[in-house]
C-alpha cells in the first residue's frame, strides 16, 4: 500500500495547487471582466480609458492573495487585448505589462507600508496613492504601450498623450476600485 500512503501524504499539496490554481483562473476571469467594463468607457481610437479598473482588481488580489496570482491578470489582460484586435505578441505583451504594473506596485505598499491594510493611518494612504498611484501605474503603462509602439499600432507622435491616457485610467481603477475591494 505504498502508492496509497504517498498519495494521502501529498494530498495537502495538491489542495494548495489546486487552491492557487483556482486563484489565479478567478483573478483572469474577474479582471477580463472589469476590463470589459473599463473598455465600454474608452476612447477611440487607442482603447484608453478615464478609470481602468482592471488596473485596481489586479493590485488588489496581488495585495491579499500574494505575487502567484500573477498569471491571473496577465491571462485575463491578454485576453482583452487579443479581443481588441491586437496580434498575440502584443497582447501578451500587454498582459506583461497589467502583471508588472500590479506586482510592482504591491511590492512597493508592502515595502513602505507593510503587511497591514493600506487605509488604516492616514500616512499609509498618502504612501498607497504615491507607490501604487504614480510610481506603479506610470511605469505599467509604460509597459503596456510598449508592444503597442514597437507593433506601429499607435503613432509615435501621439506616444505621451497616450501614455498619460493610459496611466490615468490605472491611477483610477487603482485609486477608486482596489480600495473598495481591499477595504
Amino acid at each position: 500500500m505504498p502508492c496509497v500512503e504517498g498519495a494521502a501524504a501529498n494530498a495537502p499539496q495538491f489542495r494548495r495547487i489546486g487552491s492557487a490554481v483556482a486563484r489565479v483562473a478567478g483573478v483572469a476571469v474577474v479582471y477580463y471582466l472589469a476590463s470589459r467594463v473599463g473598455l465600454a468607457f474608452a476612447i477611440p481610437p487607442a482603447d484608453v480609458t478615464p478609470v481602468w479598473p482592471a488596473s485596481g482588481i489586479g493590485l488588489a488580489a496581488v495585495l491579499l492573495f500574494g505575487a502567484v496570482v500573477w498569471p491571473g491578470i496577465w491571462l485575463g489582460a491578454a485576453a482583452v487585448a487579443l479581443q481588441s484586435g491586437n496580434p498575440i505578441w502584443v497582447s501578451g505583451g500587454i498582459g506583461c505589462g497589467n502583471a508588472f504594473e500590479a506586482l510592482l506596485s504591491a511590492w512597493l505598499i508592502r515595502r513602505l507600508i507593510g503587511e497591514g491594510s493600506p487605509f488604516e493611518r492616514g500616512w499609509d494612504a498618502v504612501m498607497y496613492w504615491a507607490t501604487a498611484g504614480w510610481l506603479g501605474c506610470a511605469i505599467g503603462a509604460a509597459a503596456g504601450m510598449a508592444p503597442l509602439l514597437l507593433a506601429g499600432l499607435i503613432p509615435s507622435g501621439h506616444a505621451l498623450d497616450l501614455w498619460w491616457a493610459w496611466w490615468l485610467g490605472d491611477v483610477g481603477g487603482v485609486v477608486l476600485v482596489a480600495p473598495i475591494v481591499l477595504v
